[in-house]
């Protein structure tokens, strides 16, 4: 984990709304997934780039403490379809092949980014939705309410988070998914120098 200051250059992809529907006849699909955390609010995103066009794209759930200090005070709140604080995405990707090449921790003017890099490979089809897994964020460490250390794990969890994607965003039950993790998969300390894989990720088609 490195702490730096600095600002992300990419393009920030807002959740698609509710009533939208995936289509073969579009070039596009949903890289979707989730993110949870465990210690003080932040901005957490998860980077994805494009392996043509290396633009990179991020999915983002949270906020900076810098946007609203008042909420530093507070404890975060609970997603219920989750169990923990934090939240779902499902951002539309023009179709092609990717990498998720890292995360993101925005607290205030600190940022804390990966100490190594990190590539997961994954595929956007046209008319399908490709679960990316859950990035879990773990404060290890802080001083006063300024967050020092931070633990981050990749992991399949799409018992729970498939059924959960499906309230906020009903086309994923209609439609076919993608799994970019292979069932039981978990990187932990995942971008950090003692990042561990536990199984093999593989990108595996999930009948709907």
């Amino acid at each position: 984990m490195l702490l730096i200051l600095g600002t992300l250059n990419g393009c920030a992809n807002p959740n698609v709304p509710q009533d939208y529907k995936l289509s073969s006849q579009q070039p596009v699909g949903l890289a979707v997934g989730s993110i949870t955390f465990t210690g003080g609010i932040s901005l957490f995103r998860v980077l994805l780039q494009a392996k043509t066009t290396q633009k990179t794209y991020f999915a983002e759930v949270g906020q900076s403490q810098t946007v609203n200090v008042f909420k530093a005070f507070q404890p975060p709140e609970v997603n219920e379809l989750l169990g923990l604080p934090g939240g779902l995405f499902a951002i539309q990707l023009p179709a092609g092949q990717y990498q998720l090449t890292g995360w993101r921790v925005s607290q205030g003017m600190a940022t804390f980014t990966p100490s190594r890099r990190v590539a997961i490979d994954f595929q956007i089809e046209a008319g399908k939705a490709t679960y990316l897994g859950n990035l879990h964020f773990i404060e290890t460490s802080k001083a006063f309410l300024a967050t020092t250390g931070i633990e981050v794990t990749l992991q399949d969890k799409r018992a729970r988070d498939l059924p959960a994607l499906e309230k906020p965003f009903p086309t994923i039950a209609s439609n076919p998914v993608a799994i970019a993790l292979a069932e039981g998969t978990k990187y932990e300390h995942f971008g950090s120098a003692g990042q561990r894989r536990i199984d093999v990720p593989l990108f595996v088609p999930m009948a709907r």
